[in-house]
């Protein structure tokens, strides 16, 4: 899934466009009512058709994905990849019909707004940065580069090899490689590979973009930012420990990295979504709301 230069990029640009339009539609006018603020409000005849535009936008995604996996199944297809992107079909299907019953009910569900939100502007702002290569190469040499800082501090001569971009040498992705860094000790080969994922970046999003739906004051979003820089600090201790604990010999790579780094990462989360939620209290209700969409939102 990235942006490139092709029909399948413009239509997943259209399609996440449309959808982030539609939710500040939602939250400037529908819900605020606060028709100078939003000027576009004569686009639509009637207001409610904003829920169609909406549902068009998950519909548009999930061709966009059926298009993906289409061109994916005539090559090598990992099992992983596959499940996730049925998901993605699926998911958007789920949220379109919703949409579908917030038109029929003429009234908006703040949990489906929500989503609407939550996923549009994460969604554009990851795949932004992972369709530049050099934005998704200084993301991934940053957390690169401070995890050997951190392992040589401690003893363990580390360095950050140069950013292997997988042949994405232009402007925007010409393929799905992996964007790399590699942490490497003297004497050894290469220990570990460190990817936009491995950098957390899509965790420095999702908070961003759950920062960004609050309608708290100024001066409590800021407070909350701080979230970020500790989920990248979390996540530098924790490539610097799997390295550690990998070439020391200590444990092996499923369990350091499939059953312990993963059990660790989701205990930081619950603590970091705890304190964002109790900052937000406006997102983690409408966080419940979409936890419960479909018991809650119903035909009328």
């Amino acid at each position: 899934m990235k942006f490139s230069y092709d029909y399948e990029s413009v239509l997943l640009g259209f399609s996440l466009s449309l959808s982030l339009f539609s939710y500040i539609f939602r939250r400037n006018y529908l819900r605020k009512k606060n028709h100078e603020f939003f000027p576009f409000k004569k686009i639509l005849k009637r207001k409610e058709n904003i829920f169609l535009l909406s549902a068009s936008a998950w519909l548009l995604f999930s061709f966009y994905m059926l298009l993906t996996i289409g061109s994916n199944l005539q090559g090598f297809y990992e099992k992983e990849s596959f499940f996730t992107d049925i998901i993605f079909v699926l998911f958007p299907l789920y949220c379109a019909y919703h949409e579908y019953v917030a038109w029929r009910n003429r009234r908006d569900f703040s949990g489906l707004r929500f989503i609407n939100g939550l996923f549009s502007i994460s969604m554009l702002i990851y795949l932004v940065v992972y369709s530049i290569p050099p934005l998704a190469g200084a993301v991934v040499y940053f957390s690169a580069y401070q995890s050997a800082a951190l392992l040589t501090f401690f003893g363990y001569h580390t360095q950050a090899s140069s950013v292997d971009f997988g042949g994405n040498n232009g402007l925007l992705r010409e393929n799905e490689l992996y964007i790399s860094s590699e942490l490497l000790r003297k004497g050894r080969d290469n220990l570990i590979d460190v990817n936009l994922t491995c950098s957390a970046f899509p965790s420095h999003v999702i908070f961003l973009a759950l920062i960004l739906l609050s309608e708290r004051e100024l001066k409590t979003k800021l407070r909350a930012l701080i979230i970020i820089p500790i989920v990248h600090f979390l996540n530098v201790l924790r490539i610097s420990a799997l390295v550690y604990v990998l070439y020391t010999g200590k444990m092996s790579y499923f369990l350091a990295h499939d059953i312990m780094s993963r059990l660790l990462t989701l205990v930081a989360l619950f603590f970091l979504f705890s304190y964002l939620f109790k900052l937000l209290p406006d997102v983690h209700k409408d966080f419940l709301n979409a936890l419960s969409i479909h018991r809650k939102h119903k035909l009328s």
